[in-house]
């Protein structure tokens, strides 16, 4: 089978190479792979949530002591600690880019598909 090879190359649009006032450069796609070419990419994506600090305060107005604020905040350390636990979700996906058509100015239709999985506890 051959491998095929979807190339790509970044140009400044005419626009920009006429100086347009003062714009940054656009930059425009140019694909020469033929119609039919393929790439896809699988993605694999783990997230790891860690609980950083804390920080409690009393409404505004209210008035409470340092020990009660502090009891809160470790109150809620605790429970956030027992809840995400070893909590890592990782979800795979793919990718895929398909050149699907050219018109007679070679301006090219590209088809991009992408599947994600639903993101999975660990145990």
């Amino acid at each position: 089978m051959k491998k095929l090879v979807l190339s790509a190359l970044l140009l400044s649009s005419p626009f920009a190479a006429a100086g347009g006032a003062g714009q940054p450069p656009a930059k425009t796609l140019q694909l020469t792979a033929p119609v039919g070419t393929a790439v896809s990419y699988q993605t694999t994506t783990k997230v790891r949530v860690q609980l950083g600090d804390v920080t409690v305060t009393a409404r505004p107005g209210a008035e409470m002591n340092q020990e009660t604020l502090d009891q809160t905040r470790d109150e809620i350390r605790q429970g956030f600690s027992q809840s995400m636990q070893n909590m890592t979700q990782t979800s795979t996906g793919q990718a895929t880019y398909r050149v699907t058509g050219r018109d007679a100015a070679g301006n090219v239709t590209l088809v991009s598909t992408t599947t994600q999985s639903v993101p999975q506890r660990a145990p």
